[in-house]
Order: C-alpha cells, then sequence, then structure tokens
C-alpha cells in the first residue's frame, strides 16, 4: 500500500500476510491475546475451546499449561541464552 505522507514523501505499509477472518474467530483470538496479557489460566483453557481448538493434556494443572502454551504461541521474544535457526540463514 502506498501513502502520501503530509510531507508531500511517500510511504510503504507492509501489511504482511492478512486473512478476513469471521466475527467469531477475531473475538476468540482477541480474547486468547487478553488472557495472555492478564496472564488468566483459567480464561486459557477457555479461549481455546472458544476457538474449536480441542488439547488433550496429561500434566498435573492443564490451565496453567495452556495459559504457557497460548503465550508461546504468541510472544516472538526469545528466552536469554535461546538462538532460532532462521530458515534462510547460512
Amino acid at each position: 500500500m502506498t501513502n502520501l505522507l503530509p510531507s508531500s514523501q511517500v510511504g510503504l505499509l507492509d501489511y504482511g500476510q492478512v486473512k478476513d477472518l469471521p466475527e467469531n474467530l477475531r473475538l476468540g483470538y482477541a480474547n486468547l491475546v487478553l488472557t495472555i496479557a492478564d496472564g488468566d489460566p483459567k480464561r486459557a483453557s477457555k479461549s481455546y475451546r472458544e476457538l474449536g481448538i480441542d488439547t488433550l493434556c496429561n500434566c498435573e494443572n492443564e490451565q496453567h499449561e495452556m495459559l504457557k502454551l497460548a503465550q508461546t504461541t504468541f510472544d516472538t521474544k526469545l528466552p536469554p541464552g535461546v538462538v532460532m535457526q532462521q530458515p534462510f540463514s547460512d
């Protein structure tokens, strides 16, 4: 997308991969992001169910694990000392 800035300079906006989601999915993902921000394990499990995502967990605290899964899915920061190999790197 090309945009004309007030100073008559041209600015390019890159939206990356964009997809139009139905309202129920938009709201479901919004709830999941809010759950992550609030750090609410109980709501994390509920958010996954609202999105139609079934999970199987053989752990002591499933709700806590669902919150960790949500955090890992949407948080792009890596823990200290962890390096990720990029797909197109040498």
